[in-house]
């Protein structure tokens, strides 16, 4: 927020380069201006350009992979009491995307039809992907304070669009071959499409809340939420300019629908503190909502221009429920805190934009209940923090993936009763063992896995199975190390390393799992002279060992095999300066 009688700025510069790609850049800056005693303003703008490292071999683009991103947040703080405040905020966005940075890992058969993978950082997408994000959030906070009680009330409004661009190669090639053994109407196919999916959110949040802080054992907090949210799509089936890989609007489409869809929710939560001692205390909350949807789904032309449009999908549904939350605290000295909690978390139903009828037109929402236990701890005066969960969440009605149309459409339906569990340990440690230096580490282990069998998901996991696309563990560290100089000035030297477990699937079914994300380590290293808190000038090195990290793959009956893959090693510089 915006500081009241502060007058002060402060200009951040980063450029840098990527080995095997481009230069990117970054620029922000901030400046917080009072106006008077009871009245400041904060306005901070960037611009960033993500450099992109990925040449596509198909339409002959190098580098097609970048980003370019700019925004402003505006805010305001305002007295307007001795014990009123009020804070307004304003924030602008602006993404865009020249494409995705995947891969062509590896060789792939779609239909019948062998498509070569391609070499170190290609790909060989027909059409271009780009992603178009804008968003506008606003808001305004009155805050009141009492003797012993706070009442805040909060009113959000978001506004967001965005479109994207999907190569479909795999899709002609695999409703061809259905053509060829009978199973598809012999219909005029398109040679090269993409799909395009344009979205726009609107939605409206308000919240009163009233928050106590008496002297007493028992405190609480009560409150209502209301909101309004509007989404609405349009998705189609574009033809592609193979020379390009530009999407041709001037053709007619292979397939377009809208969607409008309207939910409303209401919602009371509160929850109660009662400290039974100076050590001891329990908490207790309860949230009742009650949510409204109104869905129309239209089909404007049916896939790949088969039949008629058909009547529009109208649904409507009304989901109430109470999620409750409980927790126990309790701190044998000063330095150690010991907790256990119990909560529920809940995920609404929706609706699906259907491309073709037999997709499900809807499906129900999802719960968890969620428990964890562990320690906050301090040891020797500060010099070294050690915390520890322990945790447990269970997934009822748990939404799943469906696959339709002989695997090439993906639907959303429910598992009945309790369907999956995720489980595991999560720790942080923080050592300060000499002065000026600072040791981190922190890690999870766990597993998360099916109760049930999953005959609709494609494979058909049994229970016990790994959840797709999640490893069993993650490790975290770093090491900083602060040399005071003459001058009030100092130098950082800093390493850091995130090593991430393998997947045991990116897919259930074997032909699609050849290229299941491995183990990998990234390693950062950076050196930050800096001048008290006035400026800073510093070197990085990203991803020193320039591994080619497998953060994700796809492939499925229409889609070949790619995979996303880190940023090549990266090289920059940092200036920073403070007013």
């Amino acid at each position: 927020p915006a500081k009241l009688n502060v007058t002060e700025g402060r200009i951040d510069l980063d450029g840098s380069l990527v080995n095997h790609g481009q230069a990117g850049y970054a620029v922000k800056g901030m400046i917080n201006v009072p106006l008077g005693d009871s009245v400041a303003f904060r306005i901070v703008g960037y611009g960033i350009h993500t450099p992109g490292f990925i040449d596509n071999t198909s339409y002959r683009k190098d580098n097609f992979n970048s980003a370019d991103t700019w925004g402003f947040r505006w805010n305001g703080t305002y007295q307007l009491g001795p014990n009123t405040t009020a804070t307004t905020q304003l924030y602008v966005q602006d993404l865009k995307s020249n494409g995705q940075g995947y891969v062509w890992s590896r060789p792939s058969v779609i239909g019948g039809v062998a498509l070569p993978g391609a070499g170190d950082l290609q790909s060989r997408t027909q059409s271009r992907e780009p992603y178009h994000d804008r968003s506008i959030l606003a808001g305004l906070t009155l805050e009141h304070q009492f003797d012993n009680m706070t009442l805040t009330f909060t009113q959000s409004y978001q506004r967001r669009r965005n479109e994207s661009f999907t190569d479909q190669q795999g899709l002609p090639l695999f409703f061809g071959f259905l053509q060829s053994i009978g199973a598809f109407p012999p219909i005029t196919l398109p040679k090269a499409i993409t799909f395009r999916s344009a979205q726009e959110l609107t939605m409206w949040n308000s919240e009163l809340r009233l928050a106590t802080n008496f002297d007493g054992p028992l405190n609480f907090i009560v409150g209502g939420i209301y909101q309004n949210r509007t989404t609405k799509i349009n998705n189609s089936f574009v033809d592609v300019d193979l020379t390009t890989g530009n999407p041709i609007f001037a053709n007619p489409v292979w397939y377009e629908r809208a969607g409008d869809f309207k939910l409303t929710q209401w919602a009371g939560f509160g929850e109660a503190t009662l400290k039974l001692s100076d050590k001891f205390s329990i908490l207790g909350g309860i949230r009742v909502f009650q949510n409204k949807r109104h869905d129309i789904a239209t089909s404007i032309v049916p896939f790949l221009r088969l039949g008629t449009a058909g009547a529009p999908d109208d649904v409507r549904s009304t989901e109430s429920k109470a999620i409750y939350k409980f927790e126990a605290d309790y701190k044998p000295t000063r330095d150690i805190m010991l907790y256990a909690s119990a909560s529920q978390g809940y995920r609404a139903g929706g609706t699906i934009v259907r491309v073709i009828p037999e997709l499900p037109p809807s499906y129900g929402p999802d719960y968890t209940w969620n428990f964890e236990a562990g320690a906050k701890t301090d040891w020797f005066n500060r010099a070294l923090q050690f915390n520890i969960a322990l945790y447990r969440v269970n997934w009822y009605n748990t939404q799943i993936s469906g696959d339709f149309f002989n695997g090439t459409f993906s639907g959303i339906l429910n598992c009945s009763g309790l369907c999956a569990r995720s489980q595991g340990v999560e720790f942080d440690l923080t050592a300060r063992p000499v002065r000026g230096l600072e040791l981190t580490a922190s890690g999870t282990v766990f597993k998360a896995k099916w109760l049930k069998d999953q005959p609709a998901i494609s494979g058909s996991p049994v229970a016990g199975t790994q959840f797709a696309n999640t490893p069993t563990f993650t490790l975290n560290g770093s090491a900083a190390y602060t040399v005071n100089l003459s001058g009030d000035n100092s130098v950082e030297l800093r390493v850091d390393a995130q090593h991430r477990g393998k997947y045991a699937y990116m897919d259930y079914r074997p032909q699609f799992n050849l290229m299941a994300p491995q183990a990998f380590t990234l390693v950062n290293a950076a050196i930050t002279l800096a001048h008290q808190d006035k400026w800073n000038a510093g070197v990085y090195v990203r991803n020193l060992l320039d591994k080619r990290a497998n953060i994700n793959s796809i492939a499925d009956t229409v889609t070949p095999y790619q995979t996303l893959v880190a940023q090549p090693r990266t090289v920059g510089v940092q200036l920073g300066y403070k007013f």
